[in-house]
């Protein structure tokens, strides 16, 4: 299954509008990040898939989203999280 879900991340960037759809979420799972790295300094020595969890955590906590960036990470499974945060454009 978890292939699945990384098959349709890679085969649906091909399409325009996915592709800015995920860099979208790329964007705003970038700007998160900085801000979990101010939290915490020592985020970077965890493994990926901890990042992507602790990310998932703080979507689902934070309130400095707007409803329409929240509407685009927070389906967003910690897998998927993992897989955009490696996508390099």
């Amino acid at each position: 299954m978890e292939k699945d879900i990384k098959d349709n991340l890679v085969k649906d960037t091909t399409a325009p509008q996915e592709d800015k759809k995920v860099m979208a979420q790329k964007k705003i799972l970038d700007e998160l990040m900085h801000s979990l790295k101010e939290e915490n300094k020592d985020i970077y020595y965890n493994s990926t898939m901890d990042v992507a969890y602790s990310l998932k955590d703080y979507i689902e906590e934070t309130k400095d989203l707007t409803k329409e960036e929240k509407e685009l990470v927070e389906p967003l499974s910690a897998h998927d999280i993992q897989i955009i945060l490696s996508y390099n454009s």
